[in-house]
């Protein structure tokens, strides 16, 4: 009998080693992963995976370009300017609308042969001894959207025409040529003025 019970005790104290050894294992487990930092930072759970990096996305080709484009174009179309007006000659000869002599009057002073400038194209009139100086340009565009970006501005009389003269970086003439299309000149009001009546009823000749 009393074999017995120092089995049954010899039994018992096995036991409890065996679940000691075992909760031991895991307070060490648990304590390794709680301790031993957790999740590194800049890493994910699964041990020594490296997380995942997103790479910022690289604009296509011409996709600014293409933003430009379409910005004029929404422009042009907020304007109520169109693209279905039939360009007169004059606005890619705009030198034809104000001759040298009706200039050199204007100015009164010899001017040299009127030059086109690629840009516009753009008619640049310009006195031989280099004080006076007035460019002529005929464009599609809306009038009311040149003029509201001018300032100190003042409508004239032009015979049908509207027109308007202020300030935009230098003093500017606008003046509605008919069919969509605008006169601009870049000169003193009162010469600009002179100008525009002059090349006005030449534009659409």
């Amino acid at each position: 009998m009393r074999g017995a019970t120092i089995a049954t005790t010899l039994l018992a104290a096995a036991a409890l080693a065996a679940c000691g050894g075992s909760g031991g294992a895991g307070a060490g487990g648990a304590g390794g992963a709680g301790a031993g930092g957790g999740r590194t930072p800049g890493y994910d759970q699964v041990a020594g995976s490296a997380p995942v990096v997103g790479k910022p996305t690289k604009p296509a080709a011409g996709a600014t370009r293409l933003n430009e484009a379409a910005h004029g174009t929404g422009e042009r179309a907020a304007a109520g300017t169109g693209t279905a007006a039939t360009a007169p000659q004059s606005q890619s000869a705009p030198c034809t609308l104000v001759s040298a002599r009706q200039a050199s009057a204007i100015l009164g002073a010899p001017v040299r042969a009127p030059a086109t400038a690629p840009q516009g194209p753009t008619c640049v009139y310009r006195t031989k001894d280099g004080r006076g100086f007035v460019t002529l340009s005929l464009r599609q565009a809306s009038l009311s959207s040149l003029v509201a970006r001018t300032g100190r501005r003042q409508r004239l009389t032009l015979a049908k025409h509207a027109a308007y003269c202020g300030n935009y970086g230098q003093q500017m003439l606008y003046a509605q040529a008919g069919r969509g299309f605008v006169l601009s000149v870049a000169a003193p009001c009162g010469i600009a003025k002179r100008f525009a009546e002059r090349a006005l009823p030449h534009v659409f000749s």
